[in-house]
């Protein structure tokens, strides 16, 4: 009777229980890691499990093994529940079964759809942010830590959130920020990033042995010597650019708006309000200022900041360039366009070769320099035609123009093997003209005449991503990094030994570490030479289009403010960052180092990018009225607040009606940054808001509107 039940209790586990943990075992300690490999082990385990009685058989075994039933019963179980857990949470499973981005699409879905909502989801210690807010009241306040906003109801539910740390208090906290949301008196408690303003030196000027370092995200500014002698200048808020002239030390401002005149040892003799600026040139005693924002210009002032002339600029520009100060002739680097074009204070445009193609790079400069009646421009690529080119490449180069008629004299294309990768810093000076690849870690120097790189030398074992030199004289250059704020003195010599540093006070922050080691990721090149800076300019776009392995040409989108907002790319084919690594790997050749954080780093330096702040109502009833137009033209059916996605891809048919062909799916963007972001739509066929709205763009159910309701819904979509 009890064989009869041993024998009973064994065929029970055979069709029960025990094919499923034995399947669960073979599984979770098997190569092949899919869930389609469950139902493959499940059927090895029934096989094995009939053929063990004939195995035992033909081995002339007498008596099968006898084990406690407790250990058939919870044993085997354990150890199947231990092998199936391992199995299921190892990180091969999610890249093949694509389900890595499960946990980010939740991470970043759930905390805007609750209510009250707020994005961005960073608050940036050092310059001024625009938030918004979805919330189901008519009263809202938001304190961020020790900091308060100044927040406008605009209706629907959407509020809007200014913030500025220098007057509305500075937010604390270590890597988050507590925030409270009062929505009609009731209190709701949400946590944010922070981002600290870190030391990235960015932008440098020189004179007769010194020059002077800016940081726009920490507002810093230091005087060098070229013996390493180091004096800190007071500046303002976000200064961008900077020139000298004898002794004074002229510096525009993003954030402030302010120009200032110190002098050498910092101290300051006069200054002036002209509104945010980024360019500044300085040839004889008069200063060529490029002024952003709403209505961008370019300025001329004297020495004692006095006006002398101005004039509207089409769009912003990245460089302004003296070319003629006595006529009033300069050259404009325009940021959209990839293009550079003369001008003249007091006159017309003076379009020497109008649309020819000598004007025309197909790419944004990331660097100008000027010697003598030459411009140097490093670019990722030249594409005067203005096409895509064959997919991810780049072809890193600097172009030498002649500066009176914009007309190319030649190029030196520094990349090769391994070498040259992302040209972003250039110096033309009494030592010789120089570059930093800050792709590959090196120094270069170049030679104009016969349009070549003389010598390469490796920065790697001293600093990652170089991005910055300046020629100091006398065989002397100083070589910056914004990513890992450091800065070394480098003297001419045979080799690269000859390097030192100079000791500069950072600021402390709990990601520092995991910020800088994600900024230098984006300037790494892979083995193809590629870094997700080539096209992403200063984490922005380089408003070219390019072949990502769709069907057409698809625009750069901007990287900054994209943490929170996932899936990725213009097909959000990527659901996260780390899926990126498929990219880097199976398409442009894979990194040049191993780096267990590089994805975790890239995703923390992001976050760091917020969005500018959006610029001020200057109407605030069109403003509502154009919110009012935005949803009754189901614009919110998509570009949902407070981010204003979706955070899901969308059939392009579902779209746009002129597309019921098309079997794409399409990410939906947000639109905050919008005014400055052109060209428009996944195919940039798009080059203003309004043909967004036409027929041709044939986006969202603008027929509902009226011609009044359009216009206030444009001026809405400016304003973000």
């Amino acid at each position: 009777m009890s064989g009869s039940n041993a024998s009973s209790e064994r065929r029970r586990d055979s069709v029960g229980s025990l094919p499923f943990s034995l399947a669960a075992i073979i599984w979770g300690v098997s190569w092949t890691h899919t869930l389609a490999a469950v139902a493959p082990a499940f059927f090895v385990a029934v096989l094995l499990l009939r053929l063990a009685p004939l195995v035992r058989r033909r081995l002339g075994a007498r008596a099968p093994v006898q084990v406690p039933a407790a250990f058939r019963r919870f044993g085997i179980r354990a150890v199947a529940l231990v092998c199936f857990v391992w199995g299921a949470t190892r990180p091969e499973l999610l890249e093949n079964d694509q389900l890595t981005g499960m946990g980010s699409a939740f991470a970043d879905r759930r905390p805007l759809e609750e209510s009250p909502s707020i994005f961005p989801r960073v608050v940036r210690d050092d310059r001024p942010q625009t938030f918004y807010l979805r919330a189901e009241g008519t009263h809202v306040e938001v304190e961020l830590g020790a900091g308060r906003a100044r927040t406008t109801r605009l209706g629907e539910g959407l509020f809007r959130a200014d913030y500025d740390p220098r007057s509305d208090g500075l937010p604390g906290g270590d890597g988050f920020v507590d925030t409270k949301i009062s929505v009609d008196g009731r209190v709701f408690e949400r946590r944010l990033g922070l981002g600290r303003g870190l030391f990235r030196p960015t932008a440098c000027c020189r004179a007769d042995g010194f020059l002077v370092l800016l940081s726009e995200d920490s507002d810093e500014a230091f005087r060098i010597d070229r013996a390493g002698s180091v004096t800190s200048l007071r500046v303002g808020d976000g200064p961008t650019a900077c020139a000298i002239a004898t002794s004074t030390i002229f510096v525009t401002h993003r954030w402030s708006g302010e120009i200032l005149a110190l002098d050498s040892d910092g101290r300051r003799l006069r200054s002036s309000v002209i509104g945010p600026a980024t360019s500044l040139d300085l040839r004889g005693d008069v200063l060529l200022i490029g002024v952003e924002g709403r209505h961008p210009e370019a300025r001329a002032l004297s020495l004692s900041l006095e006006l002398l002339s101005s004039r509207s600029l089409p769009e912003p520009a990245d460089v302004l360039k003296w070319v003629r100060p006595s006529e009033g002739r300069f050259a404009v680097f325009e940021r959209r366009s990839g293009s550079v074009r003369l001008e003249t204070f007091g006159g017309e445009g003076l379009e020497i070769v109008g649309l020819e193609i000598r004007t025309r790079f197909g790419r944004r400069p990331a660097r100008v320099e000027a010697s003598g009646d030459r411009f140097f421009v490093a670019l990722s690529d030249y594409r005067p035609n203005q096409d895509a080119g064959p997919n991810h490449f780049v072809d890193d180069q600097v172009v030498v123009l002649d500066a009176a008629r914009l007309l190319p004299l030649g190029r030196i294309v520094t990349k090769s093997e391994g070498s040259g990768a992302l040209i972003v810093g250039l110096s033309t000076g009494p030592s010789g003209t120089f570059a930093t690849a800050a792709g590959s870690d090196e120094l270069l120097e170049l030679d104009a005449a016969s349009l070549s790189v003389v010598r390469r030398w490796s920065l790697a074992d001293r600093m990652r991503a170089p991005t910055l030199v300046s020629d100091l004289g006398g065989g002397t250059l100083l070589v910056a990094s914004t990513s890992q704020g450091r800065a070394f003195l480098f003297t001419m010599g045979e080799g690269a030994d000859s390097l030192r540093a100079f000791p500069l006070r950072l600021p402390a922050g709990a990601d520092e570490p995991l910020v800088r080691a994600g900024e230098a990721a984006f300037h790494e090149a892979t083995k193809r030479g590629v870094a997700c800076a080539s096209c992403h300019v200063g984490a922005d776009s380089d408003y070219a289009r390019h072949d990502i392995g769709h069907e057409s040409p698809r625009p750069t989108l901007s990287a900054r403010g994209v943490i929170g907002t996932s899936p990725f790319l213009r097909g959000g084919s990527y659901p996260s960052f780390a899926s990126f690594r498929q990219v880097a790997e199976e398409v442009l050749g894979g990194f040049r180092t191993d780096s267990e954080q590089r994805f975790s780093a890239l995703d923390a330096y992001l976050a760091s990018m917020i969005p500018d702040p959006s610029p001020p109502i200057e109407d605030l009833a069109r403003a509502r009225a154009g919110v009012e137009a935005f949803v009754r033209a189901g614009c919110e059916g998509c570009h949902r607040f407070p981010a204003f996605t979706r955070l899901a891809a969308v059939p392009e048919k579902r779209l746009f009606s002129l597309r019921e062909d098309s079997d794409q799916a399409l990410d939906i963007p947000s639109l905050l940054g919008l005014a400055q972001s052109a060209p428009y739509l996944s195919d940039a066929r798009a080059t203003t808001i309004e043909e967004v709205l036409d027929e041709a763009g044939s986006h969202g159910e603008v027929e509902r509107l009226s011609a009044a309701e359009r216009e206030d819904l444009m001026a809405f979509l400016r304003s973000l």
